[in-house]
């Protein structure tokens, strides 16, 4: 086969159905790959069931849990197609998905990378979200011109630089061809480096602006009831495979930190300094700041007070606005 959905999961076994089906009902030939983390949750008994159903299914279950990483790793190491489509066990393949990723694939990229729709937790859309700001499908060839640093240039968000699972399908080769693929594990961002390592050494992106995906959002198994932590993790993560994939590309490594702050930008800083518990948790945001370029001058601004100060002027100024224009819709009616 040409494609294998390759589905990392834990504990996901009520909407794992809805993902599964999502792609049963394309009705063409892909061999579906999911990776089950050690669940306990009454997964075995789903993919039993839809297993006895569905030829293409193939089910793997860990003894142990092995964490996220080595998770997304596994599932793609089961697969036994020419590409591999990376994705998240609670979200859902848009109808005419595949055909549209088997028409990319037929020219041979390395890394096709999609947009999304946001939904909310009953796969209700919200609307869509766009990595960058390319407005059509197009295609870098990292390996001419200025490389990966003219498509990072292009980031809006860090799904741009996949950290979004389910945007992502990937050659398999090329894939396997990343010598030290384990080098991220532990920073939720494995999968990230494999393939940043894939364009630097002269990878074809494409990039398909149309959306492929329903995100089932509010449902971050990263986030738990910690916000800050999970922020920290997109800095932690990042300056580690960000690091190590661009030792040589300097330029590369500017945009990415570009990408982080139009993340995380000005005012996200604010609402850290007020979720740090202490002075030491502050510190090492300060880190993570001047790693990525943060102005030294907002900085400082963010920890006057603890940044509560500013949050608050914040809240004050947009209650303001939204008086000023509910008074003036009203002006407009009458």
């Amino acid at each position: 086969m040409r494609l294998s959905i390759c589905i990392p999961t834990y504990n996901r076994a009520r909407y794992l159905g809805d993902t599964l089906e999502s792609f049963l009902r394309q009705k063409r030939e892909v061999e579906i790959v999911v990776s089950d983390n050690a669940s306990s949750d009454g997964t075995i008994e789903l993919m039993e069931r839809l297993g006895s159903e569905c030829k293409e299914l193939r089910y793997h279950r860990s003894s142990v849990n092995l964490g996220a990483d080595s998770n997304y790793l596994r599932a793609v190491a089961l697969a036994q197609s020419d590409y591999c489509w990376l994705f998240g066990s609670d979200d859902t393949a848009v109808d005419g998905s595949i055909d549209l990723i088997l028409e990319k694939i037929s020219y041979g990229p390395d890394v096709i990378l999609c947009n999304r729709f946001n939904c909310d937790k009953e796969m209700n859309r919200i609307g869509p979200l766009r990595w960058t700001d390319i407005k059509e499908d197009q295609v870098f060839d990292t390996a001419h011109g200025e490389g990966i640093t003219t498509y990072l240039k292009h980031g809006k968000t860090l799904g741009s630089v996949f950290s979004y699972l389910s945007s992502v399908i990937v050659k398999k080769q090329s894939w396997d061809e990343v010598s030290d693929k384990g080098f991220g594990v532990g920073t939720a961002y494995a999968h990230t480096y494999v393939l940043l390592s894939i364009l630097v050494n002269g990878g074809r992106l494409c990039i398909v602006n149309q959306p492929l995906v329903n995100c089932r959002t509010g449902n971050d198994s990263f986030l738990g009831n910690n916000e800050l932590k999970r922020i920290m993790l997109d800095f932690a993560g990042y300056e580690k495979v960000g690091k190590k994939a661009f030792a040589k590309d300097t330029c590369a490594w500017e945009a990415l930190k570009n990408i982080m702050r139009r993340e995380h930008p000005w005012y996200r800083v604010l609402k850290m300094r007020r979720l740090a518990v202490d002075n030491s948790d502050w510190l090492e945001i300060v880190r993570y700041l001047n790693v990525y370029g943060y102005s030294n001058l907002w900085i400082r601004l963010s920890g006057f007070g603890g940044g509560g100060i500013w949050i608050d002027v914040l809240v004050k100024l947009k209650s303001s606005y939204r008086e000023m224009r509910d008074r003036i819709l009203v002006w407009l009616r009458n």
